[in-house]
């Protein structure tokens, strides 16, 4: 009822009586309706199994859940002592900083970000934070919200598959100068000093019958042809590397990638 008035008779005894009414079950309506909405997004916030956070435009945190809790190590209680700069590691701290004051310029409208935080047991985990300003009925920035997952695993088996990268690229050197060597100092002097030899022999040739010069022609062209094949082969062998380390790499990212 918006308002009641009251008519009076001659004698100031009341008349009439005169009410308004009304609608407001729309009005009520939405209010519940917005409630409810309040009380869905506080239970997936809470019971969420990824990691979510609530800060004030400095980075203060407002509302954790229990998944943020069990990243960082720390409580509800003691996250609400804190900010995120004072979590987050040194190193990683400036381009954290820089996006957040692009997001409440507006100039980006979120941003996702890979760093670490440092645990209450003094441990590092790394986390991709997906962060989103939220705005108030005016379109003014009120808070910030951030999603959190733990990728510590997923960061430890890429620095695996780097120092395995690396160590298959030093073994193959390895095995590139060991082969280069043993072509040059064994089988690539032997087959040339056995083409010098059959070249003297070649020369003297006269005194053989036309068979065993045939045979020693043969000889001798097939120790050239070795020989060329060796020096190509010797000239090739930075290429065998690479492909190497090509075919080595798609190998290791695929079994990175099923893991």
């Amino acid at each position: 009822m918006d308002g009641m008035g009251a008519r009076l008779a001659a004698d100031s005894s009341v008349s009439e009586v005169v009410c308004s009414f009304t609608d407001i079950t729309e009005h009520k309506r939405a209010e519940e309706e917005l409630r409810a909405s309040e009380e869905r997004f506080r239970n997936a916030f809470a019971h969420a199994a990824t990691g979510m956070a609530l800060t004030d435009l400095k980075g203060t945190f407002l509302e954790v859940n229990r998944a943020f809790c069990q990243i960082t190590g720390y409580t509800e209680r003691e996250l609400a002592a804190r900010d995120f700069p004072s979590i987050t590691h040194p190193d990683d701290l400036p381009r954290n900083i820089d996006l957040m004051r692009q997001i409440l310029a507006g100039i980006i409208p979120s941003y996702v970000i890979e760093k670490r935080y440092l645990q209450k047991n003094g441990g590092v985990v790394w986390v991709r934070i997906s962060v989103s300003l939220l705005r108030d009925s005016k379109h003014q920035p009120q808070h910030m919200i951030a999603l959190v997952e733990d990728i510590t695993e997923r960061k430890r088996a890429e620095d695996a598959l780097r120092e395995l990268s690396g160590r298959v690229l030093q073994l193959q050197d390895e095995e590139r100068r060991r082969l280069a060597r043993e072509l040059h100092e064994g089988t690539a002097q032997n087959v040339a000093a056995l083409g010098m030899n059959l070249g003297i022999v070649d020369q003297a040739s006269a005194a053989l019958d036309e068979g065993a010069r045939k045979a020693l022609s043969e000889s001798v062209a097939l120790a050239n042809q070795c020989i060329r094949e060796l020096r190509q082969k010797l000239g090739e062998l930075p290429q065998f590397e690479e492909r190497g380390v090509r075919i080595v790499g798609k190998v290791a990212l695929r079994e990175h990638a099923q893991t």
